[in-house]
C-alpha cells in the first residue's frame, strides 16, 4: 500500500514539473518575460532533474538578462562535453552557447569592438546630419522621408528593412549599420560597415550562424548589445524589447544622451489602415513585444530629446 502511495506521489510531482515545463514554454512564447516564468522553468528542474529542464531554467535566466550563476557552470560543462546522460548533440550547443556568452576571451573581443563602434558613433553624431535610426513602421510611406535619411551622417536599419513597394523618396538608400535579430535571414543591405545582433548578447551563438560567417567573411564587425542594456529594458517592459527599442537604449546610455540623434519609423503604431510593418506581406504583429509600452516608452524619450521629424 506505501509503495503504491509513493509512486502515485511520484507520478503526481512528475505530471506537476511537466504542466510547469509547458506553462513556462507557453509564457516564454508570448514575451511573458517574468518571475512567474522563471519560477515555472524553476520548478520544473527541481522535480524533474535533467539536462532539458535544467538548459531550459538557464536559457530563460538569459533571455531575461542574467548571466549563468558560477555554481551552475560545471553542471552545463558536464553536458556540454557530452558526460551527462543522455545527453543530445542540440543540448550540447546549447550548453556552449551558455558558458561561451559570458566567457571573459569571447567578451575581450566583443568589448574591442564596441568600444570601436562607440567612438565611431560619437563621431556621426557630432557630425552634420547626425545618426538617424530609421525603422521599419508602415506609416514611412508617402512620408517623403528619404531624402532627410540619406543626408545624415549615418543611418541604422533594421531586419527586412527595404520593402519592394517602398519608394526611395520616403524610406532612402542608404544604411551604415544594420541590426538583425537571430532569426534574420534577409541578405545584408548594401553599404552596410556595422552589424549588430539584437537580443540578450547572444555572443557565445555568433560563430554558429551563417548569417554572421557572412558578414565576417565581407569584414563587417558583428557586435551585441551589451547585457545590461538588454536587462534594463526587459524589466521595465516586462517582456523582450522590439530590435528598435533595443538599439535606441543602447544609444541614450552614453553621457551625450539624446543629442546627435534622430528617430522615424519607431514607436509610430499602426496607420489608420491597420497596417503595421513596412512590407506590405507582413500584415501580422509579433505578439512576444508590448508594442504599447514601447510606444509609451519612446514617447517619453522623445520628450527627453530624441528627435523625430514625423511622429506620430
Amino acid at each position: 500500500m506505501l509503495g503504491r502511495m509513493r509512486l502515485g506521489l511520484g507520478w503526481l510531482a512528475w505530471s506537476l514539473a511537466w504542466v510547469d515545463g509547458a506553462r513556462g514554454r507557453w509564457r516564454r512564447k508570448r514575451g511573458r518575460y517574468d518571475r512567474l516564468t522563471l519560477a515555472c522553468f524553476w520548478r520544473a528542474w527541481c522535480a524533474q532533474g535533467g539536462n532539458r529542464s535544467l538548459l531550459a531554467w538557464l536559457s530563460f535566466r538569459r533571455d531575461l538578462g542574467r548571466p549563468v550563476p558560477r555554481r551552475w557552470r560545471a553542471s552545463l560543462q558536464t553536458i556540454s562535453d557530452g558526460q551527462a546522460r543522455f545527453v543530445t548533440a542540440r543540448q550540447r550547443n546549447r550548453a556552449r552557447d551558455l558558458l561561451a556568452h559570458d566567457h571573459e576571451s569571447v567578451q575581450h573581443a566583443l568589448a574591442l569592438d564596441r568600444r570601436a563602434f562607440e567612438a565611431w558613433l560619437t563621431l556621426m553624431r557630432s557630425a552634420p546630419g547626425g545618426l538617424c535610426v530609421v525603422g521599419n513602421a508602415a506609416g514611412l510611406t508617402d512620408v517623403g522621408l528619404g531624402g532627410m535619411i540619406d543626408a545624415s551622417a549615418a543611418v541604422v536599419r533594421f531586419n527586412r528593412c527595404f520593402s519592394p513597394g517602398a519608394q526611395v523618396e520616403d524610406i532612402g538608400r542608404r544604411t551604415d549599420v544594420w541590426v538583425f535579430s537571430p532569426s534574420c535571414i534577409e541578405p545584408a543591405p548594401t553599404g552596410v560597415r556595422w552589424a549588430v545582433v539584437s537580443g540578450p548578447d547572444l555572443a557565445g551563438s555568433l560563430g554558429r550562424w551563417s548569417q554572421v560567417q557572412r558578414l565576417r567573411a565581407a569584414g563587417i564587425p558583428v557586435l551585441t548589445v551589451p547585457l545590461r542594456i538588454w536587462r534594463e529594458q526587459v524589466l521595465a517592459l516586462g517582456a523582450p524589447p522590439s530590435a528598435g527599442l533595443l538599439l535606441l537604449a543602447w544609444l541614450s546610455d552614453s553621457a551625450a544622451g539624446w543629442e546627435g540623434i534622430s528617430s522615424v519609423g519607431i514607436g509610430w503604431g499602426r496607420r489608420s489602415d491597420g497596417r503595421h510593418h513596412l512590407h506590405a506581406t507582413q500584415t501580422t504583429v509579433g505578439e512576444r513585444h508590448r508594442w504599447a509600452a514601447e510606444q509609451a516608452r519612446i514617447a517619453r524619450w522623445r520628450e527627453e530629446g530624441l528627435h523625430d521629424p514625423a511622429a506620430y
